[in-house]
């Protein structure tokens, strides 16, 4: 029993040694925000790209720049734009770069190796609200690494406003996004940079807690507010909503798209818009006259499943409370609110994140599909998602390539065994030949030795007669 004991002991000690060793590691490996000296050519106070709030930035005209120097070298810089980016230039040593060509407003670059000073050059001009330098290691969960927009989504999320991607939707973007990985695009009707900027801000960072990592599209829209559906067609008419929609659904070609209630939740006339112009968009982005400049630029797209949020027909409720891997096991629920604390803005008003009240962020219903209707609460029921058809397709095209090489490889082994086929009849013909000319020429020898034989006997003979003759005469003559 003592023995026992102990190696228990011995066991636990070990469990905890390995554990705290391991804990060592992951802190030795996470990036570590690097104190920067920052100098900013038009004589600006670094204070305001230091501060870590987005209310305070420098604005740089064409030409100016931005020298940051370190006393521990950066593995990688992130950059907080304050407007929307233009391109600029990234200078290390004798070394130019040109960036902001993807127009990400929160800019995450990795160095090639670690650097102790860097400069920015504001090509045309830009508006920087923040510096942060890291060393080499994992990095804080909050440093935004965006991917470009989707070229192909399973599912676009057409939100009206900023924080109607969580409120509304918060049961779809940390399961879908963040939990399974797909294809996630999300797209805003309004824009703020005409209105109160701080959101375009808010709202990366709500999407990057919730789990997404393909950046945004916005539209042009303004962030205004209408009583009804009638009153918002008077603000942004239909036709144009419906025009970006269908160039929306064309360019990213979801699998699925998902759209607002069609009663504007609470009531949001511009809600209702959208809802319209995603009903309208999704029976006619499959057609090549309707809104024919997205089609010849895109392609047209049918859309195989379409939502509508607190839609009364084919509902289905999202399971928001289960535990999510991803998220250190929180549920779908709670990173959907985490998500809206993010809009730190809004937090005024009365709107939370639930899935049981009247706005749940669960429920949906199936507005239009074309691979049928729903018999479980997924909304990717019935859809392989791209990266699934894709590995498919790798896959069949690797068999394929296979079969092909299997094929070419048999008829490479016919033709040989074909071949030597040929060359063995060849063979047996020239064999069978030359034995024939062998017979031949072994009867012609014997033919050639019995007419030798009887030439000689017959000489032999003839001597014998002619000896015979003359011994006669011979006699003949001596009687």
């Amino acid at each position: 029993m003592k023995r026992f004991i102990n190696k228990i002991y011995m066991l636990t000690a070990t469990f905890i040694s390995v554990c705290m060793i391991g804990n060592i590691n992951v802190k030795a490996d996470t990036a570590e925000e690097l104190d920067c000296n920052v100098v900013i050519s038009n004589g600006s106070s670094s204070y305001n790209v230091s501060d870590g709030s987005y209310d305070t930035s420098v604005t740089l005209n064409s030409g100016d720049t931005v020298t940051v120097s370190l006393n521990t070298p950066a593995m990688g810089v992130y950059i907080i734009w304050g407007k929307p980016v233009e391109e600029w230039t990234l200078k290390i040593g004798d070394k130019e770069e040109k960036r902001g060509n993807n127009g990400f407003l929160h800019e995450y670059i990795e160095f090639e190796t670690e650097i102790s000073e860097f400069t920015i050059v504001a090509d045309s001009g830009n508006t920087l609200t923040d510096i942060y330098c890291y060393s080499k290691g994992e990095l804080p969960e909050d440093v935004q690494v965006w991917e470009p927009m989707c070229e192909k989504a399973d599912i676009l999320l057409l939100s009206t406003h900023a924080d109607d991607e969580i409120l509304f939707f918060g049961g779809i973007l940390p399961y879908y996004a963040g939990e399974m990985g797909y294809e996630v695009q999300v797209v805003y009707f309004s824009e703020y940079w005409t209105g109160a900027n701080i959101r375009e801000h808010e709202k990366l960072d709500g999407l990057w807690h919730a789990g997404v990592t393909h950046y945004p599209y916005t539209g042009d829209f303004m962030d205004l507010y209408a009583d009804n559906l009638e009153a918002a067609i008077q603000l942004f008419g239909e036709e144009k909503p419906v025009e970006f929609v269908v160039e929306m659904l064309r360019r990213f070609k979801p699998q699925i798209a998902v759209a607002q209630d069609e009663n504007g939740e609470y009531g949001h006339g511009t809600h209702m818009l959208t809802s319209l112009a995603m009903k309208k968009a999704v029976e006619i982005s499959m057609e090549e006259t309707s809104y024919p400049e997205s089609a010849n630029k895109y392609g047209v797209w049918d859309v195989p499943k379409t939502y509508l949020h607190l839609y009364g027909e084919n509902e289905i409720v999202l399971d928001c409370r289960s535990p999510l891997s991803h998220f250190g096991g929180k549920t779908t629920l709670e990173v959907a609110a985490e998500s809206y604390k993010k809009h730190v803005s809004q937090q005024w008003c009365w709107f939370y994140v639930d899935d049981e009240y009247e706005y749940s962020c669960a429920k949906y219903g199936l507005y239009r599909t074309t691979v049928g209707v729903d018999t479980t609460n997924d909304i990717m029921e019935n859809i392989t998602d791209y990266k699934t058809q894709y590995e498919e397709e790798q896959k069949r095209k690797e068999e394929e390539s296979i079969r092909e090489s299997q094929s070419i490889a048999e008829a490479e082994s016919l033709k040989e065994e074909s071949r030597r086929e040929q060359e063995s009849i060849k063979a047996e013909e020239e064999r069978k030949q030359n034995s024939g000319r062998t017979v031949r020429n072994v009867i012609l020898v014997i033919a050639g030795i019995v007419v030798a034989v009887m030439i000689l006997y017959f000489i032999l003979l003839m001597r014998v007669v002619s000896k015979r003759k003359k011994r006669r005469k011979k006699r003949k003559n001596s009687k």
